[in-house]
Formats: C-alpha cells, sequence, structure tokens
C-alpha cells in the first residue's frame, strides 16, 4: 500500500528523519548549508577552546523523562 504525505512546505524539498516521531524536515539551501558549517565549526571551536558547559549525560536524561511523562 503506497502512502502519500502532503509537503507542509510550499514546494520545498523535505526529508523525513526519524526522531522521536517521524517528522518532515525541509532541505537546506546550499547557502544554509554552508551557514550551518560555519555555524557548527563556531561552535567546536569553542568547545575546544573550553567555553561550554558541560551537562551531566544521567541528569538530562531524568529531566527528559521528568517533562515528557507528564504530558498527556
Amino acid at each position: 500500500m503506497d502512502t502519500t504525505i502532503k509537503s507542509a512546505t510550499r514546494g520545498q524539498d523535505t526529508y523525513v528523519v526519524p526522531s522521536l516521531a517521524l517528522e518532515e524536515v525541509a532541505a537546506l539551501s546550499p547557502e544554509e548549508g554552508e551557514k550551518l558549517l560555519t555555524d557548527l565549526r563556531a561552535a567546536e571551536a569553542l568547545i575546544e577552546a573550553g567555553k561550554c558547559v558541560v551537562y551531566d549525560r544521567e541528569d538530562q536524561r531524568r529531566r527528559f523523562e521528568n517533562i515528557y511523562s507528564r504530558r498527556s
């Protein structure tokens, strides 16, 4: 059985990516992709320079579960 999903964007290419649920994500233009890479490289440089906050993985998991376990 074929399933067709109508795009939520107007004429822009999209990708369906796995996350907590399947979501439609707009494809980046070449310019947007370059800006994203530039921003990621800048963020990596800040991390390497020690200018970042290190979060406890277990604390983040507990916070996530606490927030989403109350939703219904």
